[in-house]
C-alpha cells in the first residue's frame, strides 16, 4: 500500500463519526504517567486538537512536559492509530483555538448532541476549557480487522508519519 493511500485511509478512519474520542498520555518531569480520554479533531496534516479542563492532571502535565502520546480506536474493530509527539497549549481566543473548538463542537453536534460537553463549549472563554494541539512526530496504523477496508497489518504497523 502506497504512503498516500495509507494517509488517506488513516484520515478517513480518524474523521469517522464513531471516532470522536482519543486517549492522550502525558507525563510530568517526575515520571507520574497519566492517560485520559478526550474529544478531538484532526486536520489534513495529522495535527490533533483536543479539549481539556484547565484544572486536570493532563493539562498540568502537558504544560510541564509537552511530550505526549495519542491512541484512537477502541473497538469494536481491531484498528487503532497510535502516535507520539509534542502538545502545545493554544492561545486563548486565538483564531486557531476558535477554529479547533468550532470543529470539535461540530463533530459532537453531528453525533446527535448525545455527547458531553456540547452544552459547555460556548463557555470556553471563561478559561475553564483549554485546547491543545498535538503535532505527531510518529504516527502508525495497526489494523487486524479484515473487513475495515484498510490494509491488514498483522505482522507490523503501517507508518503514517
Amino acid at each position: 500500500m502506497k504512503i498516500m493511500d495509507i494517509k488517506k485511509s488513516a484520515l478517513k478512519f480518524l474523521t469517522e463519526p464513531e471516532h470522536l474520542t482519543a486517549v492522550v498520555g502525558s507525563c510530568p518531569g517526575d515520571g507520574d504517567t497519566h492517560v485520559a480520554t478526550v474529544y478531538y479533531y484532526v486536520d489534513d496534516s495529522f495535527n490533533f486538537y483536543f479539549l481539556t479542563a484547565a484544572n486536570t492532571k493532563k493539562y498540568q502535565n502537558l504544560l510541564e512536559n509537552p511530550n505526549a502520546a495519542i491512541v484512537i480506536g477502541f473497538g469494536p474493530s481491531y484498528t487503532t492509530i497510535q502516535g507520539q509527539g509534542t502538545a502545545m497549549l493554544l492561545e486563548k481566543a486565538s483564531e486557531e483555538e476558535n477554529n479547533a473548538i468550532a470543529r470539535i463542537k461540530k463533530r459532537l453536534q453531528d453525533h446527535n448532541n448525545e455527547t458531553w460537553p456540547v452544552f459547555q463549549l460556548d463557555a470556553y472563554a471563561s478559561e475553564s476549557i483549554a485546547v491543545f494541539k498535538l503535532t505527531p512526530q510518529k504516527l502508525q496504523l495497526l489494523n487486524l480487522e479484515q473487513s475495515s477496508g484498510l490494509a491488514v497489518t498483522t505482522e507490523n504497523v503501517l507508518q503514517i508519519i
